[in-house]
This record gives structure tokens, C-alpha cells and sequence, in this order.
């Protein structure tokens, strides 16, 4: 191989090196931005972290209220258990009263037919008299007020000839 030929095998190699290094510098340079995207990604999930770790803490807050609101209901329930007893022993006497109710009731209606109806129907008679005397001053009333609407347009339009 003579000096020439050597000396373009040489360049040429040389040529191909610096072509691979500006290709690695250019890789290099993705790798730089990319190694910037991850450490912003990394500060992302490190701040996201934190948001996980305090959302934790409230729910585990939320979970402590919870079971305290469920202990609160479990006396409560115990309560109402205790009264539904008691309004069930209650309910009991009532039946009773009820029935004594329900014999007294009888005879008051055997009264009632005997006594008070009569009295009702009087009460009713004289009510039914009033009605009709009060429908016969209301329809009165509207006539007076549809003759007071017509004088008063009526002396409405003779104010405005007169002027």
C-alpha cells in the first residue's frame, strides 16, 4: 500500500470517527435531555409521594372518626333496643285501653243517637239559614262593587272631558 492510498484509508477512517462522534454527541445530547425529564419526573413522583402520604393521614384520620362514629351508633342501638321494649310493654296497656275505649265508645253512641242528634240537626238547620243569608249579602256586595267600578270610570272619563 503506498503513502497516498494509506493517507486516504487514514482520512477516511478519521472522517467515519468524527461522522460516529458527532452521532454520540448528538446521542449524548438526547441522553442529557432525557436524563432532564426523568429527575423533573422523579421530583413529580417524589411531590406526588407526599400528596399519597398526607391523603393517607386524612383517611386514616377518616377511619378513626369512622370507628368512633360506629362505636357512637352501637350505644344507640342498644338504646333503642331497650326503648322498643319499652313501647312494646306500652303498645300492651293500650290494647287494654283501647278495648275499655271501644266499650265506652258504644255507649256513648247509644247516647248520642238519643240526645245529641237531635241538637245536631237544629245547629245545622240554623247554620244552613246563615250560609244562604250570607251568600245573598255576598252577591250584593259584588253587584255594589261592579256599580262602584262603573261610576268610578264613569267620573274618571267625565274628569278627563272636563279638562
Amino acid at each position: 500500500m503506498d503513502n497516498d492510498s494509506f493517507h486516504a484509508m487514514v482520512v477516511q477512517q478519521f472522517a467515519t470517527v468524527i461522522d460516529r462522534l458527532d452521532s454520540m454527541n448528538e446521542r449524548l445530547g438526547t441522553v442529557e435531555e432525557g436524563q432532564k425529564v426523568l429527575a423533573l419526573e422523579q421530583k413529580n413522583l417524589a411531590q406526588e409521594q407526599k400528596n399519597f402520604a398526607r391523603e393517607q393521614k386524612r383517611l386514616a384520620h377518616g377511619q378513626e372518626v369512622l370507628a368512633q362514629g360506629q362505636d357512637f351508633l352501637a350505644g344507640r342501638l342498644t338504646r333503642v333496643e331497650k326503648n322498643q321494649e319499652i313501647l312494646a310493654e306500652g303498645q300492651m296497656s293500650l290494647v287494654d285501653s283501647v278495648d275499655s275505649v271501644a266499650k265506652n265508645q258504644s255507649r256513648l253512641e247509644i247516647r248520642l243517637e238519643t240526645e245529641v242528634i237531635d241538637k245536631i240537626r237544629v245547629l245545622f238547620d240554623a247554620h244552613q239559614t246563615h250560609e244562604e243569608r250570607l251568600d245573598r249579602i255576598d252577591t250584593r256586595l259584588n253587584e255594589i262593587a261592579g256599580d262602584v267600578r262603573f261610576l268610578v270610570v264613569r267620573v274618571s272619563t267625565l274628569e278627563k272631558l272636563a279638562k
